[in-house]
């Protein structure tokens, strides 16, 4: 996975301007690695962690792109290796379905969508 994200860092790094910002939950090596800032685009809440009801985690989904429109975010970067307690990675990846893959590495374990329009269409 190391090298995936090696990869990740010089698309960001050629691709993405100084000022572009990325929800991503590996927001701090993101940053560290290619200067731009990055934050978490979600977290999920107790009642999820709890209940492992689905219909909680879909109404916390509905939210998936208020932190992105908030910091102005572009792209969301998503990996394999992130936290997936009861399939919750399944359904953020179907609310991102709509926004492009404009980045995927050679393995096929990172990938970068573009947001933009689901952000503004928000």
């Amino acid at each position: 996975m190391r090298g995936e994200k090696q990869e990740l860092y010089e698309w960001v790094r050629r691709n993405a301007g100084s000022s572009t910002r990325f929800i991503s939950f590996d927001d701090g090596e993101l940053y560290l690695q290619t200067g731009r800032q990055a934050m978490r685009g979600l977290t999920y809440s107790t009642e999820w962690f709890y209940s492992h009801d689905r219909e909680v985690l879909r109404r916390d989904l509905r939210h998936a792109f208020d932190t992105a429109r908030h910091i102005g975010a572009h792209y969301w970067v998503r990996a394999t290796d992130e936290f997936d307690e009861g399939g919750a990675q399944q359904l953020l990846d179907e609310a991102l379905r709509a926004a492009p893959v404009v980045f995927a590495s050679s393995g096929g374990r990172v990938r970068v969508h573009h947001i933009a329009g689901l952000v503004d269409e928000h």
